[in-house]
């Protein structure tokens, strides 16, 4: 056993770079579903936008929608930029 571990120190270098290889392999291989996940929720499902809120809209973008609205006379300032 003492031969064995003499060998391998002359390797040390090398034998901690595979357990670090093997540690990014394993790390690589477990984030692969969530990334996966992520391309299929929000890149497919809804066509690339995560948000269905918008932060900011334009004045013709607000006024198209108000078009749509029941609620013409009431005042949306406050969220519309």
């Amino acid at each position: 056993m003492i031969r064995i571990f003499a060998k391998m120190k002359k390797n040390m270098g090398f034998i901690i770079l595979i357990f670090f290889l093997l540690f990014l392999q394993a790390v690589c291989d477990l984030s692969l579903p969530e990334y996966t996940s992520k391309i299929v929720d929000t890149g497919i499902q809804q066509k690339g936008i995560e948000d269905a809120v918008p932060e900011k809209m334009r004045a013709s973008a607000r006024d198209a929608l108000l078009i749509l609205s029941d609620n013409k006379g009431k005042s949306h300032g406050a969220l519309y930029n």
